[in-house]
Formats: structure tokens, sequence, C-alpha cells
């Protein structure tokens, strides 16, 4: 029998709601006197007299509590342990709070445990768990809980004094002297506090320090920070930055404990764990490392090393604040300070085998421990001497005896304990001499997180600067990430050699003194999973052989059982040993699994532990502790190994729970549903507020579709009684059961979900097809079938609107797949490292192209050089397309962060190639040579053309000393363009308003103001509340008011914007050009500033007379709002949003929902209706395919293949539709891997280099290809990932598919033309497939897809009810289309004018000084283009440029959407037909823009496309009459 999960007997689970007539509101809650009512509670149910009510209680578990209501109020009774225990808790909290009545509602003691505790933990706990250096905090901080509990115990300490006469002592580090005198000002203030303020030593702090300051313990310094308030007093100019303590006994900033606490910190108490960080890095700066822990004991002591991992997670959630960077740099400083001064220097480091290891200095005893934790050590000593152990004990502390064992024995557990794991069998009595995995792993990682850092954010150069500098080294040293890339490689080797054991499958600790491989093992060989330095080969064994010793019912266990050995007197159990499991293992064990694929072990594993972990929380009166005995069902908080369970002592409500850290960070991070959504396998609680699960067997295949139809048909949001008394009938119980199958095989069911083991026996090929609704058992046949499905697309419908049926539909086709074939099917990508391999084995075959493009000297050798470059650049781009999705879209941050890796080093590697004049030098002579030139056909020519154009925009022609300046200003662009887009914010970050302008401001929104005053509110100049603040203010004043300070950034940011400018002005003219824009636009179908003007000049003078319409309408408005009669009256810049919004409302029907339409839009038929459209006018539809084990990122992402009806499968197109934590909002294409065709030559050089292996497979990576043997044609697929971010069903609406407004139907067809352009644009070369064209070309498909998506006989296909199945009327499309247009005329000249500022910016104004006042003037420049072409003028006082973030991407090209607009309209028109008559959806038209646009990808110049597609020959050159000709389209519909 499988190991099995319990659930609570029936005594411990609440009851459920009562039946309808019995739940009303009347009945919600009741008004107690408090002490009456937790008395008699107390009597009748806490039996065990602790205080507490438990299921060890043996009390009635029932509690008439309407006995003790007030004023007659309605009744209702407490049952069951959870719903009492939080009855008390309640009461107790009232109590606290000094109120002798509580009203109480039903909601309290129904709420659901997991929301609970995570309630709890982010409102409550993380608050009575933080602390503060200062004068408002030492008194919860500086105390030392571990001697107070010692001296409450009545035992006597290992030192002589453990405290001195002073209450509380601080030492300060000799370089914080601004500290020292705070601490002594407030013991001088505050005399009664008896703070003892003390100096540390300058220099090295000693082993023999430490041991004499024993006595007289002390808190140590951490950072602090400048207050607001000086002038104030001394105490008050300064503030303790902040900190979090793990709870219980433990008072003190622990560096692991407070690293896992971060994790479920950062969503809501982010400057705690800013706080962390910088506590840190004093900690580094000052004490030489990272501490155990801030006491004077632990000065000789660090603990694992997380400070890398903990800042990057910061400064990801921080980069948008101005000195984030910043932070990120001092953090990699210290950390690399920490990395050479402690953990790579002597005696830590093994020079021979290059790893590293624990070894803290200290002499004695640890203080911070009681004597009985060493019993079993000083046990022979009192023998010896004829002493007492606590005589013994004491002797040997203060020096009267001398042992060299026991000094051996005591460095080795000061190892112990600065590993984190003390203590354990694994570790004792040799820690100092190992070489730990764990450690080793985490150097591993911050040499990886040093490199990529370097790379990523310091433009590869880090400069070491005085206050981070080791002894003797050289300040202002700059390192790059090479240097650390090539460090973890090395320890890299070093693991694979001397941990690494091939016979058994897993990682061991190595002693550097016997070197011989520790035979202990332990659950952190798991951890070269989390950092990536296991191989596939390796990983798969750890799951395989080393997985099984560590996984128990309730998780992982810290070590094997047999290295905990048999428990005795001489061999006490220890706390990080069998059969123990702790958070940090969990967690880092389910990310590490992830990133290799194992995603079923780490589900399995996750709802192991935080099973475990709820029930504790749930039956154990809100009980959260340090550690559980994974082993056992029941009482597995009770851990009385060494100093017990933290978290347990408390009574009546917990206050903080223990390390709640370790549990939040699964909370908070939404473990829990992350691991329901993976395929709707695991549920922790039932969706019902009193959520618990019972056991139930079942003897027959019959009674399994009995009992899942029945769990199926539940309501999810309320378990009525009529429900419950079904499931009785099947014998389950609320919330859940379980399921035994006669194979022995166990099921574990949930309300409308069901857990199966990961390894599936046969019996489950059948059973599966049971557990969906009715509707879907027709599929369920035909999927377990593993046939290829049918053209019919209801199955397409299904995987996405059915979260039942998609997981059914890929657990049904895993099996037919082959195994583990790696992230996209790249066979590289079988774990994050394997980014890496693939990078290296890239850049090894470049080289061998490069010496073929440089060694081609005869003509027939000189005829494949666009062939050879072109190969040349799609194996970079296989790497860095693929490797900068990852590192965006990935949810593992392995993941991400080797992705981010093999970018930086494939990126850096182009770069190398742009600039080898070798290879421009034969691509020139190639093209200057007729007779080669003459072979080549037209796409090749424009491949090397384009090729050739690549290679001058990176100065390969300058003189070295202009390169070097190219170089350089290049840097510089990049980084004041990264400065401009971070500092983007109004100067003013809120207005003050009277209450009298902010009356007609929905109140709900005004709830989110910034500041509440007597006389007004504070509005924010950003975000949602100023959108609609201008939107809905009728006073004037007050829009005008808010609209300036939203428009006027601050000056800082204009000098950026300046330099900015005018360095993209220095390269251009450095390269040849007047301009950036005009060197910008030479390879667009603009080709000059000239023709953009030209364009948008005709385009503002066809939008001119909508505009005015507009305009005048709004004008009419303002006049009859005034009512004052005055003429003069004319519309201002803030009056647009305002009068814009007041059309809207009036022309918006009453009668409907803005989202009344999103009921005909179901994810599943809109991308049946796009299937449908594409098969239609293009011939190629969407078929849901097999997902193999590890493919995608994440369960919820779609495989689909597009099938051509004459060619058959012609791409692959990955849609990950659905929101996730973590994941970006907006919509995105991705070309993973683009169209090729890879000739015979090709295939045969991979037969030749890999005679074992398919070549199919070889050529391109194991990822999709297509042959076709009559031609023997072979390409190489097209691979895309639609991104989107739309909602997934929630767990309470599983049943119901995903409906998207309108604006969303809108943005998956705009996605989708980009992805159609991709898929039908199949060309020989990958340099020109798809949308690799010209950049103010590329929107065309996708803005195109915009007017099918409005279009009637388009929206026929696919739009009905997902309810009634009735068609969508148009008539509320035409509504919703009509609300759009309206303003498209003022929107669409403030679109121009953004256009003409950025031709403007981009012009060679920048570098003149014609301007008034002898400079470039941005604000002018601005007034001056708003002036001339604009309806409106822009008020004097703002300076909206400070805004423009598109600038910095676009750079002379932001009228390309524009310009697309304009041409998508006309081609709808013209060959579409403006959908009249059902032309939408005709062939004719689709295979019109196949021929002419989307096949030829950018091979062919877009002009000609135009010409081709329109039939007029006017456009064939382009050029500014052409582009004014595009301009006089207008942008209509």
């Amino acid at each position: 029998m499988a190991s099995t999960i319990p659930i609570a007997d029936k005594g411990s689970t609440p009851t459920e709601s009562r039946d309808d007539d019995e739940s009303n509101s009347n009945h919600d809650s009741i008004s107690l006197d408090v002490e009456t009512t937790m008395q008699d509670l107390l009597a009748s149910e806490d039996t065990d007299g602790n205080c507490l009510i438990t299921i060890d209680d043996r009390g009635p578990k029932d509690f008439p509590l309407g006995r003790y209501g007030i004023s007659g109020e309605s009744k209702f009774d407490v049952q069951g342990v959870y719903q009492l225990s939080n009855l008390l808790q309640e009461l107790f909290l009232a109590q606290q709070q000094g109120r002798t009545t509580a009203t109480i509602k039903r909601a309290q003691l129904e709420e659901d445990p997991v929301h609970r505790l995570s309630r709890l933990i982010t409102t409550t706990w993380w608050d009575n768990l933080t602390r503060r250096l200062d004068a408002d905090g030492l008194d919860r901080a500086a105390p030392d809980n571990l001697t107070q509990r010692r001296d409450r115990e009545g035992i006597t300490p290992t030192v002589s004094n453990p405290r001195s006469k002073s209450s509380l002592r601080i030492y300060v580090p000799p370089g914080a002297p601004e500290q020292f005198a705070y601490y002594s000002t407030i013991a001088k203030d505050r005399p009664a506090m008896n703070l003892d303020v003390q100096w540390l030593p300058e220099g090295e702090i000693t082993a023999d320090f430490i041991k004499s300051i024993n006595d007289q313990p002390g808190v140590l310094a951490l950072d602090m920070e400048a207050t607001d308030l000086q002038g104030q007093s001394v105490t008050k100019q300064m503030k303790g930055v902040p900190f979090i303590v793990p709870g219980d006994q433990f008072n003190e900033l622990y560096n692991w404990d407070a690293c896992f606490c971060t994790l479920g910190m950062l969503d809501n108490h982010l400057a705690v764990v800013k706080g962390i960080v910088k506590n840190f890095i004093f900690e580094i700066k000052h004490y030489g490392k990272v501490l155990n822990a801030n006491r004077s004991y632990y000065l000789g002591r660090a603990q694992p090393p997380l400070l890398t991992w903990l800042a990057l997670k910061t400064f990801h959630r921080t980069k948008h604040e101005p000195d984030a960077l910043d932070n990120l740099k001092a953090a990699i400083l210290a950390a690399r300070k920490e990395y050479h001064a402690w953990w790579t220097s002597t005696p830590r480091l093994d020079q021979e085998s290059g790893l590293s290891r624990y070894r803290p200095i200290g002499k004695g005893s640890p203080p911070e421990c009681r004597p009985s934790v060493f019993a079993h050590v000083f046990k022979p000593y009192a023998k010896k001497y004829d002493r007492t152990l606590q005589e013994v004990s004491e002797a040997y502390n203060n020096g009267s005896i001398s042992e060299p064992d026991l000094d051996i024995f005591f460095d080795h557990d000061r190892a112990v304990r600065e590993s984190g794991h003390d203590t354990s069998n694994r570790v004792e009595g040799v820690c100092a001499d190992l070489a730990t995995v764990d450690l080793n792993c985490l150097l591993f990682q911050i040499e990886n997180d040093i490199a990529s850092t370097i790379h990523i954010h310091f433009n590869d150069g880090l400069t070491i600067t005085e206050e981070y500098a080791i002894p003797g080294e050289k300040v202002d040293t700059v390192e790059t990430s090479r240097l650390w890339h090539e460090r973890a490689e090395k320890r890299k080797a070093s693991m694979d050699k001397y941990l690494w054991n091939e016979q058994k499958g897993i990682y061991l600790d190595y002693n550097t003194v016997t070197r011989q491989q520790s035979a202990a093992e332990g659950v952190t060989c798991l951890w070269p999973l989390w950092c990536g330095a296991a191989n596939k080969s390796q990983a798969e064994k750890l799951v395989e052989h080393a997985l099984p010793k560590f996984e128990c019912i309730g998780g992982l266990s810290s070590t094997s059982e047999s290295t905990r050995g048999i428990v005795t007197e001489e061999n006490p159990q220890k706390q990080w040993d069998y059969p123990y499991g702790w958070a940090p293992h969990q967690v880092l064990a389910w990310d590490g699994l992830r990133s290799y694929g194992f995603h079923d072990e780490a589900d399995r594993l996750a709802y192991r532990w935080l099973h475990t972990l709820t029930e504790t929380f749930r039956n154990r009166n809100g009980t959260v502790v340090e550690k559980y005995d994974v082993t056992r069902l029941e009482r597995s908080h009770a851990v009385d190994a060494e100093y017990g369970n933290q978290g347990r002592h408390f009574k009546y409500a917990p206050q903080e729970g223990y390390v709640v850290a370790r549990t939040n960070e699964i909370l908070e991070q939404r473990r829990l549903t992350e691991i329901a959504d993976s395929g709707g396998r695991l549920c922790l609680t039932s969706p019902g507020s009193n959520a618990g699960f019972w056991w139930t067997k079942v003897e027959h295949i019959d009674d399994i579709e009995r009992l899942t139809e029945a769990v199926i048909r539940l309501k999810i949001c309320a378990f009525k009684r009529r429900s419950r008394a079904k499931l009785d009938e099947y014998g389950v119980g609320r919330g859940g059961g379980r399921l035994q199958v006669p194979d022995g095989k166990d099921m574990l069911v949930s309300p409308c979900r069901i857990y199966r083991p990961s390894i599936r026996p046969p019996i489950f090929a059948s059973i599966a097809v049971q557990h969906r609704s009715r509707r879907h058992l027709a599929f369920a046949a035909a999927a377990q079938s593993c046939a290829p499905p049918a053209p019919d697309d209801t199955v397409l419908r299904h995987v996405f609107d059915s979260q039942s049926f998609w997981r059914e539909f890929r657990r049904a086709r895993e099996s037919a797949t082959t195994p583990s074939r790696g992230l996209f099917g790249n066979r590289y990508l079988t774990h994050p490292h394997g980014f890496l391999d693939f990078s290296k084995a890239t850049q090894e075959k470049c080289q061998q192209l490069v010496a073929s493009v440089v060694g081609a000297d005869t003509r027939e050798e000189q005829c494949r050089i666009p062939y050879l470059l072109d190969r040349l650049s799609d194996s970079l781009c296989r790497v860095l397309d693929m490797a900068d999705f990852v590192r965006s879209t990935h949810p593992d941050d392995s993941w991400r962060q080797a992705s981010t890796e093999a970018y930086a080093m494939l990126f850096e590697f182009m770069n190398v190639l742009n600039t080898t004049p070798d290879l421009k030098i034969r691509l020139e002579s190639a093209l200057g040579d007729p007779k080669v030139a003459a072979g080549w056909n037209s796409e090749e020519n424009m491949v090397a053309q384009i090729l050739l154009r690549d290679f001058s925009k990176s100065a390969i022609d300058l003189p070295d000393g202009k390169r070097r300046a190219f170089v350089d200003l290049s840097n510089r662009i990049s980084q004041l363009g990264t400065k401009f887009i971070k500092d983007m914010r109004p100067e003013l970050s809120s207005i003050s308003l009277p209450h009298r302008q902010l009356r007609d401001i929905d109140p709900l929104v005004l709830q989110h103001a910034t500041g509440r005053h007597l006389t007004g509110i504070s509005i924010p100049t950003v975000g949602p509340v100023a959108v609609t603040a201008l939107r809905s203010m009728k006073d004037e004043a007050a829009r005008q008011k808010l609209y300036i300070a939203a428009r006027t950034a601050p000056k800082a940011q204009l000098q950026t914007l300046q330099d900015f400018l005018q360095t993209r002005a220095k390269v251009a003219n450095l390269s040849g050009y007047r301009s950036y824009a005009e060197m910008n636009l030479s390879d667009k179908l603009a080709q000059s500033p000239a023709a953009v003007n030209s364009f948008l000049s005709a385009l503002s003078k066809d939008n001119e007379l909508q505009t005015r319409q507009e305009m005048d309408e709004m004008l009419l408005m303002k006049k009859l709002e005034r009512g004052d009669g005055d003429t003069s009256v004319q519309i201002e810049a803030w009056d647009r949003d305002y009068y814009q919004a007041q059309q809207a409302n009036k022309q918006r029907s009453r009668s409907r929902r803005p989202d009344f339409m999103s009921a005909y839009f179901s994810l599943g038929t809109v991308m049946q209706g796009l299937s449908r459209l594409f098969t239609q006018v293009y011939g190629v539809r969407f078929e849901p395919a097999p997902i193999s084990p590890g493919e995608v990122w994440d369960p919820d992402v779609r495989r689909l293949d597009v099938m051509d009806e004459n060619e058959g499968r012609i791409a692959v197109l990955y849609c990950d539709l659905f929101a996730r934590p973590g994941k970006s909002p907006n919509p995105a294409h991705f070309t993973l891997r683009c169209s090729r065709r890879i000739p015979p030559s090709e295939i045969s050089e991979a037969s030749a280099l890999h005679p074992n292996l398919d070549p199919m497979q070889v050529i391109n990576d194991g990822m999709a290809i297509s042959h076709d043997a009559p031609s023997n044609t072979t390409y190489q697929l097209p691979t895309i990932a639609l991104i989107c971010d739309f909602e997934a069903p929630s767990d309470a609406h599983a049943h119901e598919p995903t409906l998207l407004s309108f604006r969303n139907v809108q943005t998956l067809f705009h996605e989708m033309g980009h992805a159609i352009h991709s898929i039908l644009g199949r060309t020989a070369h990958q340099v020109v497939s798809g949308t690799r064209c010209a950049t103010d070309f590329a929107e065309l498909p996708s803005v195109l897809m915009e007017h099918f998506a409005a279009d009637a006989h388009v929206l026929a296909l696919f739009a009905r009810h997902w309810q009634t199945d009735s068609p969508l009327p148009y008539d509320m499309v035409a509504e919703r289309l009509a609300i759009e247009r309206r303003g498209q005329g003022v929107e669409t000249e403030q679109q121009i004018l953004l256009a003409m500022l950025d031709q403007a910016y981009h012009s060679p104004l920048p570098l003149t000084t014609t301007m008034p006042g002898g400079g470039f003037d941005s604000t002018a420049v601005l007034q001056d283009v708003w002036d001339r072409y604009g309806s409106v003028r822009e008020p004097r006082e703002t300076s909206a440029q400070g805004f423009f973030g598109h600038l910095v991407e676009y750079g002379g090209t932001y009228y390309s959407y524009l310009f697309d607009r304009a041409i998508a309209g006309k081609v709808w028109q013209e060959v579409f037909e403006g959908g009249r008559d059902g032309a939408a959806v005709r062939r004719e038209g689709g295979q019109r823009f196949r021929d002419e646009v989307l096949r030829w990808g950018g091979s062919r110049d877009g002009w000609k496309c135009l010409a081709g597609l329109l039939r007029d020959e006017r456009l064939r050159d382009g050029g500014p009459e052409a582009m004014a000709e595009v301009g006089k389209w207008g942008v209509k519909g």
C-alpha cells in the first residue's frame, strides 16, 4: 500500500452551514459576554486543562452559543474542534483588547483554515515578529529569550554568569560611531531601561574575545537610517532598520530563517524584506559575514549564505524604485566580500577539492544551549572526573579541565550550528571536515547570481569599492561576469567529482580529512536540483534512487532513517534527523524538482507537507510549529527532540506562530493555488467554509463511479444538508474523501477534484473516464485511444473551456509521447542547466560556421555565404529567442536565471561576431562579385543586403578610436534609456483638492486617495484615481490643477531626456547620418524622416474634419454645462477626458452591463472561431496536441499544432493564456523558432556527426520539423508562444469557462495576427521569415485581425452564449463599436502629435543651438508641435515629454502603428470588401493576402507587397509620395 495521508475524524471536523432556511443573515452574528462565555467554553471543551481546544480534548464538541447571546439576538450553535477553537481565539483576542462583550460572526468561526492562517500571518503575526533596534524597539528586540528561559527554568548556564546586572546590553562595531552615540543617549535618557552600551574591539574578532564576553551576552547592533525629524532629539533622528525574528524563544535576526521568512513577505511587507537585506549588508561590513544571529555569542559563526538569492528577489519586486539598483549593487558587493573573506578563505576552503566547509571560530560549548543538550557528550568525562554533568560542563568551559577530544567535538558542533542543521547525525562530530552538498550548492548559486547580475544589471562590469574590498585588494578593480561563471563551472566540476555518487544515484557530503564520501544521507542531496548543478542524468537518478529515502507521508524528512540510526541514550534523537521535516528543505526540493520537469513529484511532496501543516493548524487551536514529524498522521507537531518544538507554547490563541516565514512562503506565494491548479489533482481543503478530510474505502469500480458522480454534482460554494446526505449515502464525509481501488493504489477525492498517483496502473485508464461530467464522457474514450483527433473542433473548444477536460486530455495523451523531451521539445532543455549546454553547443557550431565563411575562397563557397550567415543567425536566435521568452515568462526562478545567463552569454558572443571584420569583408566581396551574386535568388540577395546593413550598424567600418566612442555612446544610450523609463513620475505625487470639487467622483474610488484632511483629500497624480478624477470632476479648476500636475515632470527627468536624445544624435553623426531618425529609418518602409513627415501631414489633414466635429460637440457640452452664455469659452487640454467620458456615458446602453457580451465569448469558443476563420480564409486550422513531460513551463499551457489543408503540420503554437502569480499582464507574441528550409547537406552533416541519433531530431534540437519525401524538402517549423493574462476559472466556479470581454477578444485576435504571420511566412532563410520584416510593416497582419474581430460574419462562426448556445446579437457589438469610435478623431490626433514629437526629437535638433535660450529645449519643441498641429494647446506649465517612454523603444518609428492602421483599413476595404456579404470569411481575400504579404515574411520589399495586394503600382517604389498616399487613407474603423 502506498503511503497515505490522514483525514481528521468526525470529532475534529467542524459542522457545515445549515440549510437555506437556517443560514440567512439573521443568524450570522451574536453578541456575547466575553468572560462568562470563555469560562464556560473552556469548562465544557478544554478537558485537558491546557487552555486550548484541540482534538485531544474529550468534550462534547458542541457548544450552545445561543445561551450566551445578549439582547435576545438570534442563536446558533458551534460544533467541531475547528469552530470551537476559533471561538476561543476570538474571545481571547477581545479580552486582550479590554472588551467585555464581543460580536462573533458565523463567518469568523467557519473561515476556511487556509484563508484564516494566511490572514493571521499577513495581518498580525508578521507585525508581531518584526523588530527594530531603536528607542522604540529595544525593549522588544534586545532581550535574550534563550538565556531568560534558562533562568526561568532554573538551569545553570554553560558560562559562569550569562547575564550581568544590566537588563539589556548592546554591542556596537567600531565602524558605527553614530549608533554608539545614539544608544548612549538612550541609556542616559532612559535609566529604567538599564541599557549597557559597549564597543566591540577594533580589528579581528577572535575566539578568545568571544569567549571572554560569554558571561556578558548582548545583542549586536544592526543598521539604522535617518528619519525626517532632523533637528529633533538624537533618538528621533534615527530609527532602526526593521528585521524579522523566527518567534517563540528566538528573538534575533537569524540568517536563513529570515531569508525564508522574506519569501512570504515580498507581497505585503516589502519594507521589512528590504530592511533584512540592508541588515545583512551591515553585518558583512562590520562583522565580516552574515551572522548566525545578532547575539554576541554568535560573532564567530555565519549561517548558510543566501544573500544574493534574497537580494535578487527583492530587486525584482523593487526595481521600479529609484534606489533599487544601488541596493542590489551593495548586496552583490557585500556577498562578494563574504564569499572571499569567509567562505573561500582558509580554513573553510579545502584547497585539494576546491570545495568549502563550515568552520566557524569559537571555544567551549555553545553558550546559548542548555547543558542537557550535551549530556551524552559530557557523561564520560563526568565519570572520569567523578563530577556531575553540570560541574564537568562548567569546568570545561572555564578552562579548569582540558580535553582535546571535547575541543574537537565542539569545533564540529559549532560548524553544525553554522550549517543551520543543528543538530543531525549527518554532520555531528564531523561537520568541520565536511564539504557539504548544501554549502557548495549555495556557493554555486552565489557564483551564478553574481555573474548574471554583473552582466545584466551592471553592463558586465562591477567596480569594487573601498568599503567592500577584502584586505589587500585594489580598490576600483572592475570584475566581469566571466570570472564568476568560471568559478561556478569549476565548483560544479568539483561537485561532480567529489560529491556525486553515480552508483547510488545521490549527492553525498565529502570528508576533506579522510578524503572519502560520507555515508550519511541528507535531503540536501536534492539541492543541486534547486541551484541547477545537476545534469539530466543526475536529476533522474536522484528522483529514482534518492527521493524515496526521504519521502514520508507528511513530506520530506531531513535525513534517511538509516542515517538517524537507532535512538539510544548515547545516540539521542536530533531535530534535523529522520523523522522530522523542516520547511526550507521542502520548498527547495519542490523548486528543484519543478526546474527539472518533475512536476508530479513536486506536487505530491507539496501536498503532503501542506496537508500536514494545515491539519495541525485546524486541529490544534491554530498551532504553527517549527518542524513536524512527517512519519505520523496524528500529533505531527509533538516533537520533543533537543529543545522541543517552537510554536507550541501558548494559551488560548497564537500570537505569532513559529517561523511563519516558511509557512507563509507556502501560503502567501499561492503555493496552494499552484498545487491545486497544476492539473486539478490536489486539494488541501474543500472550497466550503469548514473544510476537512475524511476517509472512505470503496471496493468496486462501480462504487467509484457513483461516488465521483455525486462529488462532481456538488455545488462548490455551499454544502447544504441535502448534499451532505448524498455524500453520506456513498460513504464520503464533508470536504472530500479517499478511494481505495482493488489493485491497492489510492485516490484522494475532494469536491470536483481527483488526485491520482503520478505512476498510474492500467486500471486508471478506465477509471479516468468516469471522473468528468457526462457531457465529456464521449471524448474521454476517444482521448484514451491516443488516436489523432478528428477535424471536429469541439475538442479545441473544450481544452480551453473545461479545466477537467483539459487535464484528462493531457493525461490521456501523455502515455503516448516520449518522456522528458525537454522544454518546447528541445533536447537540451530537460533541466535549467541545459540552457548553458545549449549555449555552449551553439557557440561551437557558430565558430565552425564562421570558419566556413571566412575560409570561403572559391566561387562555389562564396555562393553559399548567405546560407551560411543565415544559418549562423539561426543558430544564435535558436538560443536567444527562446532564452528571452523563458527569462520573462517562466514561473520558475531557476529556469529564468539559467535562460538569463544563456542569453547574456550568446548576446555577448553575437556582439563579437557583429564586430568581426572578416565576416563583413567576405560578405562584401561576394556582393561585389557579379558572378557570385548572379547565382543568388531574390531571397538570398535580400538576406545578404540585410546582413550587410546589420554589420554596418555595428560601427564595424569605423577606425578604432571612433569605434570605441561608438560603443561608449551606445552603452550610455542604454543606461540613460533605462534611467528615463525608471524615473517616469510627476514632480508632484499628489495634489490636495477640497471636498466640494470631488463630489462627482465615486466614493469607492476616493477610498484609494493618498490622504485626507479637514479641508479636502490628497489625490494621486498618477494611477486609476487620477484617471477617474479627470474623467469625473465637473469642476474645471480642479481638472486643470490635476492635469498640469500629472503632466509635469521633474527637471532631472528632462535633463535625462536631453542627454539621451543628444547621445543618440551623436551616435548617428558618428555613423555618418545627419540624425538618429535618418539612421533608424534607413531599413524601414519609410526610409527617411521626410517620408514620415509626409505621411503624418497627410494623415493629420485626413483626420482634421472628424477631430473638429468631436471638438465642436465637446465645446457645446461645455457651454451647456456652464450655462453662463460666455461665447469665448474653449475646450482646454484638461477638458478632453472629461467630456469624452460624458459622451460615452450618454451613448452606452443603460440596459446592459459593459461586460454583457462576455457570456458569448468563452475562451474556447474564441479559439474555435479563430481556427474556423483561418480554415476559411487561409486553409489552416488548429488541432490540440499532446504535451510531453517537461515540454511546457506551466500546466495550463496548451499546445496547438497548426495544420495546413495541403501540407499537413506547418507550425507549433503554445498558448499561455491564463493569469498566474508573477506573470506579466501584457499580451505578447513570441517567435521561439523561425521557419527555415533545411537543405539535404545539413541532414547529411548531422548524420555524420551523430551517427547514433535520428538526424531529423539533431538538426532542429528535437523540435518540430516537416519533411516532404517526394520533393525531399525539410523545414524547421515555426514555434510560437502566445501570451495573455485572462482570468482562469476559480475553484468555486471550476465548471464555468473563462469568459472574455470584447476588448479581450480584440486583443487575442491582434496577437493571433502576429502568430499567423509567423506561421505562414515560411521562407528558406530565417532572417526574413515570418514577422522578421521591416518594423513599420510588422503590425499590419495583427491590426487587420482587429477588423475581423468586429465583423458580423466572423463572429457568427463562433460567438454563442456559453450556457444557452444562443448566437450573439450583433447589435450589441455595433453599440460597443460606436462607443469605441466616439472620440477616435481626437485620439488619432494625439497619436499623430506624439509621432511628430518623436520625429522632432530624433532630428538634428538635439545638437543644434538655435532654440530659445541657446540650447536644446525639449519642452519648447513639444509646445511648438502642439501649437502647429494640435486642436488644443498644451499648457505652458507642463512637460509631458518626461513620460513619453516609447521614445526609448521606438527612436523615430513611433509613426509605425498609425501607418499600419492606415494600411490595414485600406486592405480591409479593398481586399476583404469591408466584410460586406461575407467577404471576410471567403477564401479569395485570404489567399490574396497570403500570397502577396504573409508568405513573403521579410524577403520581399514591403512596398512591392502592398502594390501587389492593392494592385496599385504607384506604391511599388515607396518614397515620400507613397507615404503621403497612405496618410490620405486615414485610420478608419
